[in-house]
């Protein structure tokens, strides 16, 4: 389990995750910063329904999926449409909810 974020050019950034529930600390929700090729970063947060086995495995295609777009140079709104498109081909039954911002350091634009 990633314990910190990445380390990625542009502003400082920091993240702190508590879970919902004591001891368990398995779920569905996530955080990532993912460097953006040539242009960037992408700051990403996500829930995947309930705190078991399922909504941690479903997180974890999520992320990837995320991650794999914004590595291909895909925009934002592809990144996200492609990872819909994964999950419907992938039959999930889980509710899954999650914010994709791209940040140009250089433009100061979102």
């Amino acid at each position: 389990m990633q314990r910190s974020l990445p380390q990625v050019p542009g502003p400082e950034h920091c993240a702190r995750h508590l879970p919902a529930t004591r001891g368990l600390e398995i779920g569905g929700d996530f955080h990532d910063l993912i460097r953006v090729p040539g242009a960037g970063q992408a700051a990403v947060v996500g829930d995947a329904e309930g705190h078991n086995v399922a909504a941690a495995g479903m997180m974890g295609q999520v992320r990837t999926a995320v991650r794999a777009f914004t590595a291909v140079g895909e925009p934002p709104g592809e990144v996200m449409a492609g990872t819909h498109r994964l999950l419907m081909d992938l039959e999930a039954e889980l509710l899954v909810s999650c914010v994709y911002v791209h940040l140009d350091p250089a433009t100061g634009v979102p």
